[in-house]
Order: structure tokens, then C-alpha cells, then sequence
């Protein structure tokens, strides 16, 4: 199983903004990778500023989403179930 873990919403930005460093900080360490998203699941807000971050998690190979807050949208983080062509497990 892997150790990350979906997030419904955040509760606050700053909450996500803690979250990003986390995420940031695995990808320094090597942990995941950040992959391109594929058209099907990226998204822009409203105002076209937003977008969706795929990341790889290295040792199962599962694909994670993690979506910004856009108020009212709260944002989430959670694995991408199936991904696209082109975007396959180890």
C-alpha cells in the first residue's frame, strides 16, 4: 500500500500551501516525481491560472492528482484511478 494518502479537501490555503511543501520536499528527496498531466484530467480554473500536478510516487508507481484551491472549490490530492494511455505502473 502506498504511504500517501487522499485528501477530500483542504480545509484552508494554507493548509494546501503546507501540503505543496510536503510534496515538495519528497520530490527533493526522490520519493515521487513529478510527471505531465494528460489533457483528459488537467484542468484550469475559471480564471485559467490553476492547474492540476500529477506526481509519481517511486516505489509502487502510483500516479497522485493534487488540485489547487480555487474558491469556493477547496482543492484535493488523491490518486489518479485510471490513468490514461502512456501512464503505466512499474
Amino acid at each position: 500500500m502506498c504511504w500517501l494518502k487522499k485528501i477530500k479537501e483542504f480545509t484552508s490555503y494554507s493548509e494546501y500551501e503546507r501540503f505543496a511543501k510536503y510534496l515538495a520536499d519528497r520530490l527533493n528527496e526522490g520519493e515521487i516525481e513529478e510527471i505531465e498531466p494528460k489533457e483528459y484530467y488537467h484542468g484550469k480554473s475559471m480564471l485559467g491560472i490553476n492547474e492540476d500536478r500529477w506526481f509519481k510516487e517511486r516505489s509502487y508507481g502510483d500516479i497522485w492528482r493534487l488540485v489547487p484551491p480555487d474558491y469556493p472549490f477547496k482543492g484535493f490530492f488523491e490518486k489518479v484511478e485510471y490513468p490514461l494511455d502512456g501512464y503505466k505502473k512499474k
